[in-house]
């Protein structure tokens, strides 16, 4: 039965993964009108689309030197998909390339959900809890919303649960294990920050291991302290850690300055909304009525088994510390999305249930959570994965939009100055269309005009009108009296532009 019951497991991944899949394949716009699905997407895609142009180029060697840890990721991050798109490259297929990292992104989640299995066969005495638990964790919104995005989400729910397995599940540390660890620390944290986040509940797993005061600990320290600093470092940017150990001092001033203001970038600056924030945290993960079954099966674990207080202690304070650390804290609506590195440790509260001696009770609490599980899933589904769906596929605006981007290909098939470092600005309801996954530029998405950022532009497209259902990012009067300035003049600053192309919503510049 037992047997069965995994098969059954891995089953339900397999079918998540075939039905995620498909929906990324249906759903992804077609490269140059990426954009208009996620604002990122196309410049994380841009990058790679530098790193290939640079490899095709240079030896390997000479494309460690170039990677670095642009929108605050780490080198470690690129360079796993960029494996998987060079290896796509080979297809000479533009829709594998931009499927590319959202499969990375789908197959971590994969492996992610099969270690979180893993980890609940290792907390609930019974099998079909284990297999429950994993249901309830696929329904967390966040969860599915990791594989469908070019992010480093799904990455950091793999290695937090990979991290929280190998240490709950070894009964002895030894110096080898614990160097696995600092490895894999060094990973999660290279890859997003807030992989730190694990570290409260791991803690608690390491009080109970009885055998961790076999090590020398002061060696033990210093071994992981040791081995974390030094594959953090190379995880980040392999050049910064040779010209470290090469005491190349002068290298290292601007890829620390860099780093340290891609991070300050990544943080914004503003007020905190402490309502938008818990909203956010409701969308992402759990609403009010799942909060209360999570803390009443915690409470009911820690009082049920007391010698297990410690470490059911910290996976609680995990949960309940960071989740209050953001919402007090957070400056962007998606500041709950941190926490997808913890939020496998929700479903463990069920094992309080398991607890519980009268049978009818037990299953009534199961039962009710599964159910809130499954309903909170299905109401913020569609919201999760189309938060930031500018122009829906299927409706009349986007086969406008795309029907005056093949007029304007077919008159402008290439920009008549291509150089690797030119400068193209398009806005979210644009078309940005000479962006292809091989050919880089240097690329920002516009969600409202400002001139810094405008100025320095080759070309400019912008949606001259709103579209007809058009709500987000409607520009206000400054926003507005600038473009009619813009379009009367048809200059910013000091650069003059001429217009190249016009349409009902779209209009074409070229810098004079």
């Amino acid at each position: 039965m037992n047997k069965y019951l995994n098969y059954v497991s891995y089953l339900i991944i397999c079918l998540l993964g075939f039905f995620l899949f498909t929906e990324n394949y249906q759903t992804l716009l077609p490269h140059r009108l990426i954009h208009l699905r996620y604002g990122d997407d196309l410049m994380f895609h841009n990058y790679l689309s530098k790193q290939y142009d640079f490899y095709v180029k240079h030896s390997f060697i000479e494309y460690l030197t170039f990677l670095k840890p642009v929108f605050a990721y780490s080198s470690l991050y690129w360079f796993i998909n960029f494996i998987v798109f060079y290896l796509f490259s080979f297809f000479d297929d533009n829709t594998l390339l931009t499927l590319a990292p959202f499969i990375v992104s789908l197959v971590f989640l994969l492996a992610a959900l099969y270690f979180i299995y893993r980890i609940y066969l290792l907390y609930f005495s019974k099998r079909p809890t284990a297999v429950i638990a994993l249901i309830i964790c696929i329904f967390i919104p966040m969860i599915t919303h990791s594989a469908v995005r070019f992010h480093n989400y799904s990455m950091t729910l793999f290695f937090s649960s990979l991290l929280f397995f190998c240490i709950k599940k070894w009964e002895m540390l030894t110096y080898k294990r614990l160097i696995l660890i600092a490895l894999t620390s060094s990973i999660l944290i290279s890859i997003k920050l807030n992989g730190v986040f694990i570290g409260i509940a791991c803690l608690g797993l390491l009080f109970e291991k009885k055998s961790f005061v076999k090590l020398n600990l002061r060696f033990s320290f210093f071994l992981f302290f040791s081995v974390f600093i030094i594959s953090y470092l190379f995880f980040i940017q392999p050049s910064f850690l040779w010209n470290l150990l090469t005491a190349n001092f002068t290298y290292l001033k601007n890829p620390t300055l860099e780093y340290i203001e891609m991070i300050n970038e990544a943080l914004r600056k503003g007020d905190v909304n402490f309502l938008q924030n818990i909203y956010s945290l409701k969308d992402h993960y759990l609403s009010g009525s799942l909060f209360l079954l999570y803390s009443t099966g915690f409470t009911i674990w820690f009082i049920k088994e007391p010698k297990k207080r410690i470490e059911i202690g910290m996976i609680a304070l995990c949960l309940f510390f960071w989740s209050f650390f953001l919402i007090l804290t957070s400056k962007v609506w998606h500041g709950p999305t941190y926490l997808v590195g913890i939020c496998f440790l929700l479903p463990l509260s069920i094992h309080g249930f398991e607890l519980i001696q009268k049978k009818s009770f037990r299953l009534s609490l199961i039962s009710m959570t599964i159910l809130f599980s499954a309903y909170h899933f299905t109401n913020n589904y569609t919201l999760m994965h189309k938060r930031d769906l500018y122009i829906a596929r299927d409706s009349n605006n986007y086969k406008i939009l795309e029907i005056d981007q093949d007029l304007f290909l077919e008159k402008f098939p290439e920009p008549d100055n291509y150089q690797s470092n030119l400068r193209i600005s398009c806005f979210v309801y644009s078309f940005c269309p000479w962006i292809i996954p091989k050919l880089p530029f240097e690329l920002s998405i516009v969600y409202s005009p400002l001139t810094d950022l405008l100025s320095n532009s080759d070309y400019l497209f912008f949606n001259k009108q709103p579209w007809p259902d058009q709500t987000k990012y409607l520009f206000n009067s400054f926003e507005q009296e600038f473009m009619n300035n813009f379009i009367k003049d048809q200059r910013i600053g000091n650069v003059n532009y001429e217009i190249i192309y016009e349409s009902q919503y779209n209009m074409v510049y070229k810098r004079k």
